[in-house]
Order: C-alpha cells, then sequence, then structure tokens
C-alpha cells in the first residue's frame, strides 16, 4: 500500500495596513490582525443574518469593514453583573418551620418502626 502526502501552501492576505472603510471579503477578514485570533466565517454569516454585523452584498460575494467588526466587536462585550454586598435574608413565614418539624417526625417514626 502506498500512501500519499499533500501540503498545500496558503499565502495569507496583508491586512496589517488596512483602512477601516476597506471592503473586504469574508475569507479575507477572517484573517484580520486586530481581531487577535482567527475568526470563522460561519460567526461573521450567522452575526451578519441576526443584523448584529454590517456588511454588503456584491453580486454573491459579502462584503465587510475592519470598522463594521469594532463596532460589532464593542456592542458583543459582555460586562460582569453588578452584585450587592449581601443577599437580602430569606423570609420564613412559618411554613418552612413546619415543614421541617413535620419531616423530623416521620423521620423518627420510620427509625422507631425498625
Amino acid at each position: 500500500m502506498t500512501y500519499r502526502l499533500v501540503v498545500e501552501t496558503m499565502t495569507l492576505p496583508d491586512l496589517s495596513n488596512a483602512m477601516p472603510d476597506e471592503p473586504l471579503r469574508l475569507s479575507e477578514a477572517v484573517w484580520l490582525p486586530s481581531l487577535g485570533r482567527r475568526i470563522s466565517e460561519k460567526i461573521f454569516r450567522t452575526a451578519i443574518a441576526n443584523g448584529d454585523l454590517r456588511a454588503e452584498r456584491l453580486g454573491r460575494t459579502l462584503y465587510v469593514t475592519p470598522a463594521a467588526i469594532a463596532e460589532w466587536r464593542e456592542n458583543a462585550a459582555v460586562t460582569p453583573a453588578e452584585r450587592s454586598r449581601a443577599p437580602e435574608p430569606r423570609r420564613d413565614d412559618g411554613r418552612a418551620a413546619a415543614s421541617r418539624a413535620k419531616a423530623r417526625s416521620a423521620l423518627a417514626a420510620l427509625k422507631d418502626a425498625r
């Protein structure tokens, strides 16, 4: 049995000097250095379909700008929820204590039945 190893090389687009309003195909935009990591085209397409990311369609090709991506990321930023210093004390209306007492007596009856 013979195996053949096929290696393809890919040239990444040089986007280090991309202008903020320069339209980029989604296949190019995934490589923007400002993203910090590669984001898939599927994530971009989902954001466009949800109306979260502005895009232009010319023919069959979708284009986004670095400025639109920056705006989308800013709007998607998650901020931690504020918490109060201490939780509010639970109100005891007597039902919980009565329920616990009933459960204790039932447990004691089961133990005595042995």
